[in-house]
């Protein structure tokens, strides 16, 4: 029974195939047949071509242009010979040409002139499976490509610019692909897809239309690495769900990026906004609170933070849009936020804390919708349109008097009285009116000038030290920009370049070498590097115009040390940006350099006359090495002051360097922390140049020491 059953299911499915195959007789071959050119036996029109073909023919269509309606109701390829010369044009009634069968490819021409009504487009596939089209211009239709009820197509290679209602239209279509494409000029939209799943849209150029890409009570959509810039919205999904809009790079729009309407569950990831942003919209919370938007995403450079159903906690400053969603008592503050959507957008959000923020020439600068409670003051506002967005609900947009409100630009109040009332002779820095939001709220405090806050700019980091000049004897500093050098209003007015003759971790002490503009991420402290016998440690901090200042965490430093003529035991404490053997020891008079290898138990070695089999082709901070100087010079590099580093131990004698500028540092420490069970150093007297140094002995940077373990050991450095 069970075999009968199988071949019973094995006949309906060949049944099922054989009904859905063109099967051609053995008589007849597919042919290609052509359309103008003036050739014998040539079609005069693309119907006729096409009402004579057979399934698997090819329609090759010359150059010309050809004004009819074309209807495609077999499985065919409709070629052009070239989509600027090969014109179909409709006439302006119904679509340009028609698609009603499975497995059509169209290719090469320009489709144009549709008739005015939805659905009458330059290509309309209508309830159609395993169709494409590519390198067509589709123009001044009703709509350029128009998909109905279709699925499993391709649309690519597609200029589709000055058509009336979309570039592609998509109604109750799923699993289709629209790639590669330019759709520009449209007189709505680039991309509709509208009651139709699992579509996806990716790596197409749209710009200069209403919405760049919109769906429409749609879900499972795919929208992928799209370059959208120049619509009134970039991307809008409206009562859809599950949409996954990841890498799209997004620039200005004239309202938002990517708005989220009455939609659910959406994934943001990865998408780069400028001069655009986010904003969400909705009356239920289940619009708000259901997305997933990491700060992968950033609005002019910068992350955007969403937070959903958080309570309580602080949103990291730096930020290029904050959203809070379904939010309580979440603070948002000392944000520079310009030139977005919506600087910061509140939906559901209750009892959170908006203080000491700078929104500038954004859409929307601050946007509440039901929400409530919330405490905002000692925010800038500066050039948005409009400032500040609240609903019915009630919020406080002071903090009392002494303390005020926020400071909004354009706002016309004089400030000649003071006191709670506003009521006594005398400025106090806040304006006489209140300043109104809507009918139930206003700024009773409003500011007269920018709020100052109290927190410095973003350090700069440390990225490097180097020689440099002909004779090493100058210092090169490089350093990453301040993440609000050039951010607005309370952006990096320049640098400080500290340094000193000794280490602290903190840079206690340090003096102030020079001050350089912002945007600057160089300097170079000259005659400071080999010739100059002291050590140097540079801190640099950005400061901004009302002289807060924060300083790199991490330090670069100058190293010398002097050795005399013949062997030395010597390391480099510093992570350099060249480990060569030839360039760490670039200011040294020497003729070769010996390193033991524990894992191997060898020798590696360098030398400025002879080629060793064994070389040693690079120096870096854990090596402890030999050095035979040829005439009294110096050990100089630069680099950075590592925080910390580690050095294996192997079973037996290692030669290591002491990476670190901690001048209490023992012999004992080192033993109590690796089970080190003998240490020697370096001792200037023949014939070994070595000594066993005592517990109490401390350890000295730009030394090397032979250490022995019994087991193999990690040990860690500390910088002090």
């Amino acid at each position: 029974m069970r075999i009968r059953s199988m071949l019973v299911g094995i006949l309906l499915l060949l049944g099922v195939l054989t009904a859905t195959l063109v099967v051609l007789p053995d008589n007849v071959k597919a042919v290609t047949r052509y359309v103008g050119g003036g050739g014998p036996g040539n079609y005069s029109t693309i119907q006729l071509a096409v009402n004579a073909a057979n399934p698997g023919d090819t329609i090759h269509v010359y150059g010309g242009t050809y004004v009819e309606n074309v209807v495609v109701s077999k499985a065919l390829s409709l070629v052009g010979e070239d989509k600027q010369t090969t014109i179909i044009d409709g006439g302006f009634s119904d679509s340009v040409v028609t698609v009603t069968s499975n497995w059509v490819n169209i290719s090469g021409f320009t489709v144009m002139n549709s008739g005015p009504l939805v659905g009458n487009a330059g290509v309309s596939l209508d309830s159609v499976h395993y169709c494409t089209v590519t390198d067509i211009i589709a123009t001044d239709n009703d709509e350029g490509i128009f998909l109905y009820s279709s699925g499993e197509n391709t649309i690519s290679l597609v200029e589709a610019r000055s058509n009336f209602v979309a570039g592609v239209l998509l109604i109750f279509s799923s699993t289709n692909i629209i790639e590669t494409n330019d759709l520009h000029s449209n007189f709505n939209d680039g991309i509709v897809l509208d009651r139709s799943s699992s579509n996806t849209v990716r790596w197409n150029n749209i710009w200069d239309n209403d919405d760049g890409i919109i769906l429409s009570s749609d879900f499972d959509d795919r929208i992928t690495s799209n370059v959208i810039w120049n619509n009134y919205w970039g991307i809008r999904l409206t009562d859809s769900e599950n949409a996954i809009i990841t890498d799209n790079n997004i620039s200005s729009s004239t309202r938002q990026g990517i708005r989220i309407q009455d939609s659910t569950t959406a994934t943001l990831t990865g998408n780069m906004m400028n001069r655009s942003g986010i904003h969400i919209e909705g009356d239920a919370v289940t619009f708000w609170n259901t997305h997933t938007i990491d700060d992968t995403n950033t609005v002019n450079g910068k992350p955007v933070h969403y937070r959903k159903d958080a309570a309580g906690g602080t949103v990291p400053s730096g930020a290029g849009q904050v959203i809070l969603a379904n939010c309580i008592d979440v603070v948002v503050e000392d944000q520079d936020i310009d030139n977005g959507t919506t600087g910061i957008l509140l939906g559901f959000s209750s009892t959170n804390t908006i203080a000491g923020n700078t929104l500038s020439y954004n859409k929307n600068g601050l946007y509440l919708t039901s929400s409530s409670g919330n405490e905002i003051y000692h925010n800038s506002f500066i050039f948005n349109a409009p400032q500040g967005w609240d609903g019915p609900e009630n919020n406080f947009w002071d903090d009392g008097y002494p303390s005020g409100g926020n400071y909004w630009s354009g706002y016309a109040g004089a400030d000649q009285y003071s006191g709670p009332d506003q009521d006594q002779p005398g400025s106090d820095g806040i304006g006489d009116d209140p300043r109104p939001l809507d009918a139930s709220d206003e700024d009773r405090y409003p500011l007269m000038s920018p709020y100052v806050s109290s927190i410095p700019p973003e350090p700069p980091i440390l990225l490097q030290a180097d020689l440099s000049g002909l004779q090493s004897e100058s210092v090169m500093l490089t350093w990453s920009l301040s993440p609000d050098d050039g951010a607005g209003l309370n952006s990096v007015a320049g640098y400080e370049i500290r340094r000193s003759v000794t280490y602290d971790l903190q840079g206690l002490g340090y003096g102030l070498l020079v001050t350089l503009p912002n945007q600057t991420a160089a300097y170079v402290d000259v005659l400071a590097g080999e010739g100059d016998p002291n050590d140097y440690f540079y801190l640099v901090c950005a400061f901004d115009g009302y002289g807060k200042a924060s300083c790199s965490d991490n330090q670069a430093s100058k190293f010398t040390r002097q050795l005399s003529k013949g062997p030395n035991l010597v390391s480099i404490p510093l992570l350099v940006s060249d480990e060569s053997t030839s360039t760490v020891l670039r200011t040294m008079s020497f003729d070769s350099a010996w390193f033991f290898d524990p894992v191997n138990e060898n020798w590696e070695c360098y030398g400025t006359f002879k080629d060793y089999r064994r070389s040693l082709s690079h120096i870096d901070r854990t090596m402890g090495f030999w050095v035979t100087v040829t005439d009294g010079s110096n050990l100089t590099v630069a680099g950075i002051v590592p925080s910390s580093t580690n050095i294996q131990l192997r079973s037996g004698w290692n030669l290591v360097s002491f990476p670190s500028f901690n001048v209490t540092y023992t012999v004992a420490d080192l033993k109590a922390e690796t089970g080190a069970t003998r240490v020697e150093g370096y001792d200037p007297s023949p014939p070994y140049h070595l000594r066993v140094l005592g517990d109490g002995e401390m350890l000295q940077a730009g030394y090397g020491y032979w250490v022995k373990v019994e087991t193999d050991s990690l040990w860690i450095v500390e910088v002090s």
